[in-house]
């Protein structure tokens, strides 16, 4: 697997991997419940029709509609003016993102939903979408870093001394790549 970006420092290397075997971000405890169509019934949290998207918008105390993307590869968003989700031949409705009135308040506290409780629901259930789009189009990522070491011969050999993967989002991984290389060199001196 080559590294997607390398990072140097003395004799240590921090090498940036694409994730060959991302966790689901639809298994954590998200606050939305995302209800898709049966084409993507191994993504969604329920599966629903016509009828049931109807019904959802109708009674959730907040509702978002998620658009896909599907060309090569799937990918989602809650903005359908977003190019490539407007594209008429390979985009659509792929269902909703959706919380109750209860959980909400069970979620923030308070008695009463009110309009400033429902823009913060809405503002997390687009950020899972978001997290669900990185997942669905690859973008997750981990890090190993490595001591380089030159034996008696003058080869150089490379010692793998910490890994982590999961991280959604590439400025994120490089931050804590980059960290972490750090910590290393700290722990040298």
């Amino acid at each position: 697997m080559q590294p997607i970006e390398v990072f140097k420092a003395k004799d240590l290397v921090a090498e940036i991997h694409y994730d060959p075997d991302p966790e689901s971000p639809r298994t954590w405890d998200n606050l939305g419940t995302l209800a898709l169509s049966s084409r993507f019934a191994g993504i969604a949290d329920e599966v629903i029709d016509r009828d049931g998207l109807e019904r959802i918008e109708r009674e959730a105390a907040v509702c978002l509609r998620v658009w896909f993307y599907d060309h090569g590869g799937v990918g989602f968003s809650t903005d359908r003016s977003r190019y490539p989700f407007n594209c008429p031949w390979d985009s659509g409705l792929a269902g909703v993102i959706y919380v109750d009135r209860d959980r909400i308040l069970r979620e923030y506290g308070g008695k009463r939903l009110t309009h400033k409780l429902r823009q913060q629901a809405a503002k997390v259930l687009q950020g899972e979408v978001e997290i669900l789009d990185e997942w669905a189009t690859g973008q997750v990522y981990g890090y190993k870093i490595y001591r380089l070491e030159t034996c008696n011969l003058g080869h150089q050999h490379r010692e793998l001394i910490d890994s982590c993967w999961g991280f959604y989002g590439l400025d994120y991984v490089k931050q804590e790549a980059q960290e972490a290389l750090e910590y290393y060199q700290k722990q040298a001196v």
